[in-house]
């Protein structure tokens, strides 16, 4: 989903495009716990890393270009956020903006700045990508 924020409706004000993501599929948390790992530490399995690559192609056909993916710190989204960055040959910043149960006003610091029409990348986990879209 992309988001267009703007500061206002005059043609010379900055517009900021954000792009909500949510991280690529990751192993159980069963299968992560037998292996020592925390929730926090789940990594990204080899299908959802295909399937992450597949859908960053996708996406450049509507948006080409990103000038920053944001991520949630849990080790998934850094994960999903280097996949994404790799495509579009930009920087990956983690952030607890994103992190689970973080509140959405925490989100706004995250693109403030920007330039115009700049499109940044949000990775985070569900339930709270659909509550701050909602």
């Amino acid at each position: 989903m992309v988001i267009e924020l703007s500061t206002g409706l005059h043609d010379n004000e900055r517009m900021s495009y954000i792009v909500v993501i949510r991280h690529a599929i990751a192993e159980e948390p069963e299968k992560a716990a037998a292996a020592g790992r925390g929730d926090a530490e789940r990594v990204v399995t080899d299908a959802g890393r295909e399937k992450m690559v597949a859908a960053v192609a996708g996406l450049r056909t509507v948006v080409p270009g990103l000038s920053r993916v944001h991520s949630s710190p849990l080790r998934r989204a850094v994960q999903t956020a280097e996949i994404i960055a790799g495509g579009y040959a930009c920087p990956t910043e983690a952030s607890v903006a994103l992190a689970p149960g973080a509140a959405p006003a925490e989100l706004a610091g995250l693109v403030e700045g920007g330039g115009r029409d700049e499109y940044h990348a949000l990775v985070g986990h569900e339930p709270d990508l659909s509550r701050w879209v909602g």
